[in-house]
């Protein structure tokens, strides 16, 4: 009867009936727990009480209830430690712990608590191991200890421990290839060996390797290809392989290899391109399309070419309005369309094309303020608001020849203190509210100047 609830608990959720799919998973745990009561030496019921606290668990992420999910995954987690003291090699119970305390990682990171998710995910890869000592062809085992240590070095970047996250993604890449060694057409370790391949190109820039760098995303782009020619559909491969060109590209663009940099850009434009022609839809096609397309600009804009910046430019914001009609308050979006809209402002502005030049700055300052409405608190937005200005004051100097500029500096003076009132100690927000203060105290000590001379003369 235990098991059959435990089955049902996996349909019931699979059909998204959460609360049937809760329920039989608590009706497997008091039937299991009644057989103990009965035969304790029935080591399987400790395993099978796991595994319905384990499947509750899922279920209660999926719900968005993870302080009940940590209490059922500290239950599994007893319940496999169980069968583990009475039987140290079970194989089974080891790999069931390891998933427990990897998910235990990760809500545990969610929720900010770094060092007892890097603790938790280091006691999942020791499981994972035992396993791997016990069976060495388990491909299971070997694809969650590569999950682990990917979970273990995204968290070490994301807290500047870039070498540590490099020697952790090294060892998740070599964890997923005996996997595939053992399993060649797993497409799931495939997969997660070209996202710690990229992962790794992104640590490598960290530390200025970039040479290693530019070979990781090349080697993450030939992974992300193969999975798309064994099984199109697979998670984000056409949004991360998106990403990946466009981060050789930066790479490129940096050796100055420009014609390399914007071949690149290319292709991961026309890879989100094919992704939206399937689901036309689809968020991170459009936000990935986007970033590609603000790339190219910015590069064009650097080599002069201001035309062709300003119609990749026009490109981005098409495909940024495009996403924000499906997610008309994503933060992430709304930034970048904002950013587009400033990039777009300049080139017409190099372009003497002030008119369009000052509309698209109007624009962006509109997409701040919304962010601003979204939350009041935004210290980027009011930074990036600021900027807006000190953009506009410049435009107004080179139309001319100064007219109105005070007034914009002291709007970006006004919008980059109050940022620094919340934000403190950001860098670039200090240095910008330093650079628009003293820039305007010069250009009123000259108004004053000029208004004392001409009092003098009258």
């Amino acid at each position: 009867m235990g098991m059959a609830k435990i089955r049902l608990g996996y349909i019931y959720s699979n059909l998204a009936q959460f609360k049937l799919a809760l329920e039989h998973f608590d009706q497997s745990t008091v039937a299991f727990e009644h057989l103990l009561s009965i035969a304790p030496e029935r080591v399987e019921a400790y395993l099978r009480i796991g595994d319905a606290f384990f499947g509750s668990a899922l279920i209660l992420q999926d719900i968005n209830e993870p302080a009940q999910a940590l209490e059922s995954l500290t239950r599994a987690q007893k319940a496999y430690e169980e069968v583990i003291r009475r039987i140290p090699d079970d194989a089974q119970a080891l790999l069931n712990l390891g998933e427990a305390l990897l998910q235990i990682g990760d809500l545990e990171s969610r929720a900010g608590e770094t060092t007892q998710a890097l603790w938790n995910y280091k006691k999942a890869i020791d499981h994972f191991g035992a396993v791997i000592d016990i069976d060495a062809n388990r491909v299971s085992a070997f694809k969650r200890k590569g999950d682990a240590l990917l979970a273990m070095a995204d968290l070490q970047c994301a807290s500047a421990q870039y070498k540590d996250a490099q020697d952790n993604y090294k060892g998740a890449l070599a964890a997923y290839d005996q996997a595939l060694k053992i399993a060649a057409d797993d497409i799931e370790s495939l997969y997660s060996k070209a996202v710690a391949l990229a992962n790794l190109g992104g640590v490598e820039m960290q530390l200025a390797r970039l040479d290693e760098a530019m070979r990781s995303y090349k080697s993450a782009i030939v992974c992300y290809n193969e999975v798309i020619r064994k099984s199109p559909g697979y998670g984000n491969i056409y949004y991360n392989l998106g990403l990946s060109y466009v981060n050789v590209g930066s790479l490129y663009a940096e050796q100055e290899k420009y014609v390399e940099a914007l071949k690149s850009f290319r292709e991961a434009v026309a890879v989100q391109d094919k992704k939206v022609e399937e689901e036309s839809k689809h968020l991170p096609a459009y936000s990935a399309k986007g970033n590609a397309l603000l790339k190219t600009g910015d590069l064009l804009a650097k080599l002069v070419r201001h035309k062709e910046a300003s119609e990749r430019y026009a490109a981005a914001l098409q495909t940024y309005e495009k996403a924000l009609e499906i997610a008309p308050d994503d933060l992430t979006l709304l930034f970048d369309l904002g950013l587009v809209l400033s990039s777009l402002a300049g080139t017409h502005i190099k372009l003497n094309d002030f008119e369009a030049g000052n509309r698209h700055y109007e624009r962006a300052s509109q997409t701040y303020d919304r962010i601003l409405q979204l939350q009041p608190e935004n210290a980027n937005a009011l930074y990036s608001k600021g900027l807006v200005y000190l953009q506009l004051a410049e435009a107004a100097t080179s139309l001319n020849g100064g007219d109105g500029v005070i007034r914009y500096y002291e709007q970006a003076d006004q919008l980059l203190m109050q940022a620094f009132q919340i934000s403190p100690q950001d860098v670039q927000i200090r240095a910008a509210l330093r650079n628009a203060h003293t820039t305007l105290e010069t250009l009123q000590a000259g108004e004053d100047t000029g208004k004392r001379r001409k009092k003098r003369r009258a």
